[in-house]
């Protein structure tokens, strides 16, 4: 860690002791001086939750989309929304602490959930206090450095608390959403990766919190052009791409503007997906024109297929792997979604679209 980081010499003096106390725990693990309990890598995201004091204009989002909400908690003012293996939680219940719908905790799938606790605390991230009564299901969680909680648990394993055990079920809509997935080709699969904005003096301690205590690779860090300064942006992964987080910070610390948190999920065929969910009543961004104009002169594009992404406001992109074909609802409060249909063998996020998404945002 150096000494004479500007970051370093703005930031509070104990969290970045903490974070100098945890990189040199780490280092003495490579180098084999300190055993810590090992990373329990995530496996998956078992869901989203959103903290909202006006569940509506989300829940309306939401139902556009295809979301059914299939259960309430037994104690706690939850609703789980469900579309395949995509759920979001509606969380009404700490509006006194939001002043818009947020993202506010990320459920992720793990091996061994103990095992994911005990490494946190090892690595200087006690796991959170919570409410619970005695028949909840015993979830551990901690803080990420933008105060985002991440709860280790597991859905559907025989051998571990399922944390859908806290959640009353209504038969009729866990039916209703079965059979809507199962029988619509452009219904949306899971939550493929999300994308959280850090204070910019955590980024760094982001990085190496994602990493360390997660057991997650960071990807390589890029740059990308907003309307009022550059963001820097770096995803953290597992290897096979399971678990996927896009970390954001802006171009400078007083930037009160802050990017949005968006949840982008996966869909068979984005182009049905989009019209549904604008049949719904749902908006999508819109997208300028001269961007498809653009669009025409880098790719041979079938001018139909052009055609309907200007009418919907789909964007593309094309890699060695193959091409990634993405839209946007509006934003509600600091959230947006995200639909996409990447080819298997495209890696990447559309970043190159970013510019003209924060542009059109911002026009918005």
């Amino acid at each position: 860690l150096e000494v004479f980081n500007d970051v370093f010499r703005q930031a509070e003096a104990a969290p970045t002791a903490v974070d100098a106390h945890r990189s040199l725990l780490l280092l003495q693990e490579n180098a084999g001086v300190a055993q810590l309990p090992a990373p329990a890598v995530p496996s998956g995201i078992a869901f989203a939750e959103l903290a909202t004091p006006d569940a509506q204009p989300i829940t309306e989002v939401l139902s556009a989309l295809g979301f059914a909400r299939t259960a309430r908690h037994r104690s706690k003012p939850v609703d789980l929304w469900q579309q395949g293996q995509a759920r979001i939680l509606v969380n009404t219940g700490t509006a006194a602490r939001r002043e818009s719908t947020a993202l506010a905790a990320i459920g992720l799938e793990s091996p061994a959930p103990a095992a994911a606790a005990r490494r946190a605390e090892a690595l200087l991230t006690p796991v959170l206090p919570r409410r619970r009564t005695p028949e909840d299901v015993p979830l551990d969680a901690v803080a990420a450095p933008d105060g985002t909680e991440l709860f280790f648990c597991a859905t559907g394993h025989p051998e571990l608390p399922d944390w859908q055990n806290d959640f009353t079920f209504a038969d009729e809509y866990v039916a209703a959403a079965a059979r809507a997935a199962s029988a619509d080709e452009a219904a949306l699969g899971r939550i493929d990766h999300l994308a959280l904005t850090q204070p910019w003096h955590h980024f760094d301690e982001a990085i190496l919190f994602h990493r360390g205590v997660l057991g997650l690779s960071p990807q390589e860090s890029v740059d990308v052009a907003d309307p009022y300064g550059l963001l820097r942006s770096r995803a953290v992964s597992t290897a096979e791409g399971a678990v996927r987080i896009v970390l954001t910070v802006g171009a400078t610390p007083t930037d009160g503007d802050a990017p949005a948190q968006h949840i982008a999920v996966t869909t068979d065929d984005v182009v049905t997906a989009a019209r549904r969910y604008r049949a719904a009543g749902g908006r999508l961004l819109p997208i300028p024109a001269n961007y498809y104009d653009d669009l025409a002169a880098r790719y041979a594009l079938p001018a139909h297929e052009l055609e309907r992404y200007r009418e919907l406001g789909i964007l593309y992109d094309r890699g060695a792997g193959g091409a990634f074909r993405h839209c946007y609802t509006r934003t509600v409060g600091r959230l947006f979604f995200e639909l996409f249909q990447r080819d298997p063998g495209y890696q990447g996020y559309g970043a190159q679209n970013a510019p003209v998404r924060l542009a059109a945002q911002h026009a918005a």
